[in-house]
């Protein structure tokens, strides 16, 4: 006959968010239709749930005439 054990339950500890990650601000944009793929380029994220294009960092980037 087997003796049945107790299961050990392990769990890792949580990870904390990076110092330089805290500090980034949102930005969100007015993108026009026609220049989605140019903001998606300079590293905008589409965020699906708000339906909004969003720049994360300090500053926006100054754009080129």
């Amino acid at each position: 006959m087997a003796t049945l054990r107790a299961k050990k339950v392990i769990s890792a500890p949580t990870r904390a968010a990076p110092a330089a990650a805290k500090k980034l601000r949102a930005h969100v944009l007015d993108v026009p239709f026609a220049s989605r793929s140019t903001a998606t380029s300079a590293g905008a994220k589409w965020d699906a749930d708000h339906g909004v294009f969003v720049w994360r960092g300090d500053a926006l980037p100054r754009l080129r005439p």
